[in-house]
């Protein structure tokens, strides 16, 4: 198309906020655009283009785009510093890319057929059971996004015991098993990497998004596709942690090849303040706060719990910590002899430790008192919310924990130990305690005071609940995840 081509645009309806302040086109690229027909295909790259997308004039909702030959405003743009195909207005928002690669991404996305996403990460084989909070955001994101004529999703997950790749259709989703190799941490994953990239190629997805910062996110870092990594975890800090020489030097190996990946990524979402602060140093990439969804059937349950029922819903190992909860729970029996604790979460991952746990519990006299769930599928667990009156979280090290969240949506008041990404949830006497780790007789004073105080455990629980529905909605964090591939597939195609 040269200059003085002239023939008419199609129009459509702006599916988002379109604004035009003065000389240039500003559209919130999280939003999405509105242009089809002859899109204009720059020749020489984006200065070499001598017709760009000018202004815009809004009327009842449709947007009419021009096209003019302004290679100087263009210029005085670039010349400010701003990322090549990526145009920002004065409000600093980030508008459509004008480069070629740019104006195929969006033409995908305006063209009605659906936006291909691959998402790799721990995924639960059995959908009603949930093997830690990585697995929850994974099961609750794909859960939404595939009730979304907009989005085709794949989901890449590695399952232990298969000989090979496994493919199965599940609620308007393709999920792939790919086996897990032996001595994949000391081989950093390179066989793993491999055979996920090849699946990869074979998918042909606009964006791939990765959970966590290893093989999932080294094979989407490596692909020749537009890529995202949310970091759940801040893994050189757990592994000083790990118990036992052969676990620390696992964990060491881990938090080498978390390294490598925040200094390859270029674009990584954080689920918590406590990333960008633990993490912002150490890498050039865009950071996209996007926090954790949790189902709706959590911000169903009613009522106030049974009076004394404190819940503890995690893995029995060293970093939850479920030492401090016992010990607590033993001091605050002398003042409130009808606590029970409730441990829901799984005892095989470290069968040393949860014996030891065990005997903890028997020395102390506390049979009758605290009881080992085990790992509960989704209703189960949703029941123990509607049952407890009160959440208890003492772990030694969080990223954002899900079950913080779950807590706060389902409007059970939560104790829990000031570590980590724990201080970005919960605020002090406002919706919830916190107490220091490690710290048995601080955690049993904070668990006194709410359940001798049942109006402190109602403000406490109203405040969180109102919270929660302003951050952890899923359909909101699904747009807001949406918006982030958007923007990430043009600012890959304008570079």
């Amino acid at each position: 198309m040269d200059a003085g081509d002239r023939r008419p645009l199609r129009l459509y309806p702006l599916p988002g906020h379109l604004h035009h302040d003065g000389p240039g086109l500003t559209a919130d690229v999280s939003q999405g655009a509105a242009l089809a027909g002859h899109a204009p295909r720059p020749a020489g790259g984006l200065l070499g283009s001598p017709a760009f997308v000018h202004s815009t004039v809004l009327r009842r909702g449709y947007a009419i785009w021009h096209l003019s030959e302004h290679y100087l405003l263009l210029h005085r743009r670039l010349r400010a510093g701003l990322p090549r195909g990526c145009l920002r207005g004065p409000a600093g928002a980030c508008s459509i890319s004008y480069a070629a690669g740019g104006w195929r991404s969006m033409m995908a996305s305006m063209s009605g057929k659906p936006l291909r996403v691959a998402m790799l990460g721990p995924y639960p084989r059995d959908p009603d059971r949930i093997g830690g909070g990585v697995e929850a955001v994974t099961a609750v994101l794909a859960r939404e996004m595939a009730r979304r004529p907009d989005v085709e999703l794949h989901i890449l997950s590695g399952l232990t015991g298969l000989r090979e790749t496994r493919v199965e259709q599940r609620r308007r989703m393709t999920l792939y098993w790919l086996p897990r190799r032996r001595f994949a941490r000391a081989t950093f994953h390179w066989r793993e990497v491999l055979d996920l990239r090849r699946l990869l190629r074979k998918i042909r997805p606009d964006v791939v998004h990765a959970h966590g910062t290893g093989v999932y996110a080294g094979a989407a870092l490596t692909a020749p596709f537009p890529a995202v990594i949310t970091v759940h975890g801040i893994v050189y800090r757990e592994a000083r942690i790990a118990m036992g020489l052969k676990d620390r030097l696992g964990w060491e190996l881990d938090a080498l090849y978390e390294r490598w990946v925040l200094r390859r990524a270029r674009h990584i979402i954080a689920i918590s303040p406590y990333v960008e602060q633990e993490f912002g140093g150490w890498t050039r990439a865009r950071l996209y706060r996007v926090e954790n969804p949790i189902p709706d059937a959590y911000f169903e349950i009613a009522g106030e719990g049974e009076p004394g029922r404190i819940l503890f819903a995690g893995r029995v190992i060293p970093r939850k910590d479920p030492i401090t909860a016992i010990r607590a729970a033993a001091l605050l029996r002398e003042r409130f002899p009808e606590v029970s604790l409730r441990i829901a979460g799984e005892t095989e991952a470290e069968p040393a430790y949860a014996r030891r746990v065990r005997a903890l519990v028997d020395e102390l006299g506390l049979g009758d008192a605290v009881h080992f769930l085990g790992q509960l599928d989704e209703e189960a667990l949703l029941r123990e919310y509607a049952a407890c009156s009160l959440v208890l979280l003492t772990s030694v090290q969080e990223t954002a924990p899900v079950v913080i969240e779950q807590a706060m949506a389902a409007g059970r008041p939560v104790v829990a130990t000031a570590v980590g990404g724990v201080n970005g949830l919960l605020t002090h006497e406002v919706t919830g305690l916190l107490a220091p780790a490690g710290d048995a007789a601080a955690v049993a004073d904070a668990l006194a005071r709410l359940l001798s105080s049942p109006a402190e455990r109602a403000r406490l629980a109203q405040e969180a609940r109102r919270q929660a529905l302003q951050r952890f909605k899923a359909s909101a964090v699904v747009e807001q995840t949406l918006a982030v591939y958007r923007e990430v597939m043009t600012l890959y195609h304008g570079e």
